[in-house]
């Protein structure tokens, strides 16, 4: 089900603030040739000590990572994670990989543990030392670097900022001073029109979006091939488009044909500014039925799809509830 929704949705942290301070880990603890694995920007992270094997199977990897791996890994990234995310972790991916002496030169190794085309969360297999994409089988060596060259196969894994001192390494807190646009022209693209809509949204691009739609108005009630409407789309993007969608009279209760609602996506992300505010414009938490759709209350949606516990799941349907008070 998550796997089908990722064809239909667009994940987007890039509205987030980050508030994150740097990590300091005591490398004289890590165990060696194994991975720790932590949360950071919300992303799954991790960090190897490598075995002298481990180092060996590294530097069979002879790929070079090119300007084009790059440029379609953080346009790929910045599609579903947003600008500000990618522009944070460019830099220092960039730099490792045009330094003479790579990543696997590090005695310790840190990688953001997602296949950037794809956002799925990597493996670790120890016996053939690689990094496994489990979507689409994508093989990777432990410094993060494609084992194929290859299309999507040559997808980069990102690198965030880090600093090894002595037994201490350090995973820089997050600066950003000017976020890098990574969007392509989307009006200027051979792109059917309806598909230039959803590229902007996904983009977050709401000039581009009202200047499509102020063209042709009909576009307000494209759906995707699951039956997904607008508001779904921009459920997890900045308020401005999602306000601005459902002020053009764009629905917010519409069931998708795999049964999702508006705010469980919005839900689903953590954009829980954006689930108050569609609950302020007609977004129901109850179980019910639209147009032959029927979807499950939002409560049931984070116990038994999100695997939240009955607890938690309600504490945030307060948080929610509470949220919308101040909007």
């Amino acid at each position: 089900m998550k796997k089908l929704l990722l064809l239909i949705l667009i994940v987007s942290f890039g509205g987030q603030a980050f508030e994150v301070e740097d990590i300091k880990i005591n490398a004289a603890n890590l165990p060696i040739g194994k991975h720790i694995r932590f949360e950071w920007l919300s992303m799954p992270t991790m960090v190897l000590k490598p075995s002298k094997e481990q180092i060996k199977s590294i530097q069979r990897n002879t790929n070079k990572v090119t300007v084009e791996n790059l440029k379609n890994s953080f346009r790929s990234f910045a599609k579903t994670s947003g600008n500000r995310k990618a522009t944070i972790l460019y830099q220092p991916t960039v730099t490792a990989h045009k330094n003479d002496t790579l990543v696997h030169s590090y005695p310790i190794i840190v990688l953001v543990g997602i296949n950037p085309m794809r956002g799925c969360a990597l493996s670790a297999d120890y016996e053939g030392n690689v990094l496994i994409d489990p979507c689409s089988q994508t093989l990777f060596s432990l410094d993060g670097r494609p084992i194929t060259n290859n299309g999507e196969l040559a997808s980069v894994i990102f690198i965030p900022e880090y600093s090894i001192e002595g037994n201490q390494l350090t995973i820089k807190a997050p600066k950003v001073d000017n976020v890098i646009d990574f969007s392509p022209n989307i009006l200027a693209s051979d792109l059917p029109t309806k598909s230039k809509l959803f590229d902007a949204i996904s983009w977050d691009k709401l000039d581009v979006v009202k200047t499509l739609i102020e063209k042709d108005k009909s576009l307000l009630s494209s759906t995707t091939s699951v039956g997904c409407n607008l508001v779904h789309l921009a459920s997890s993007k900045s308020k401005e488009l999602l306000s601005y969608l459902i002020d053009k009279g764009v629905s917010t209760t519409k069931v998708c044909n795999n049964r999702y609602t508006p705010i469980m996506l919005s839900m689903m992300v953590g954009k829980h500014e954006n689930a108050s505010f569609l609950l302020n414009h007609g977004a129901k938490i109850n179980a019910y039925c639209e147009n032959e759709q029927c979807a499950k209350s939002l409560l049931d949606y984070l116990e038994y799809e999100q695997g939240y516990s009955p607890e938690y799941s309600a504490e945030l349907i307060e948080k929610i509830n509470i949220g919308r008070l101040t909007q």
